[in-house]
């Protein structure tokens, strides 16, 4: 039967591995398109303590000071945070793509400051 159309047995395994895939595919993009929730607030952290909560409906710019004295400008834009400017060596905060759903987190590790959106 399946020589009749073409198709052997390894053929037919090969579809439905590949079916297999492209469905655990789908339902993965749907789950994290559930999951993705929207945040209300950013929360700040120096040294694991916090020390400002900030909502994200409001346009702002606070100035944080972080272990030593470091600096970290953070930015609300339109529900979207981000470190605007810091004065730490690698400035790996301020390349941090801008974040905006619940769980998220920007961290600058030399001014020991993180950002976790709740």
């Amino acid at each position: 039967m399946l020589k009749r159309i073409g198709f052997t047995r390894n053929d037919l395994l090969l579809i439905a591995v590949l079916l297999l895939f492209a469905a655990v595919g789908v339902w993965r993009s749907i789950t994290d398109a559930v999951n993705s929730v929207n945040a209300v607030s950013a929360v700040i952290r120096v040294n694991g303590e916090v020390q400002e909560v900030l909502p994200l409906d409001k346009d702002s710019e606070t100035t944080v000071t972080g272990y030593n004295g470091g600096v970290n400008i953070i930015v609300i834009r339109s529900r979207i945070i981000y470190v605007g400017e810091a004065d730490c060596p690698d400035l790996l905060c301020v390349k941090h793509k801008p974040i905006s759903d619940s769980g998220e987190l920007i961290v600058c590790l030399p001014h020991r400051v993180s950002v976790t959106l709740e």
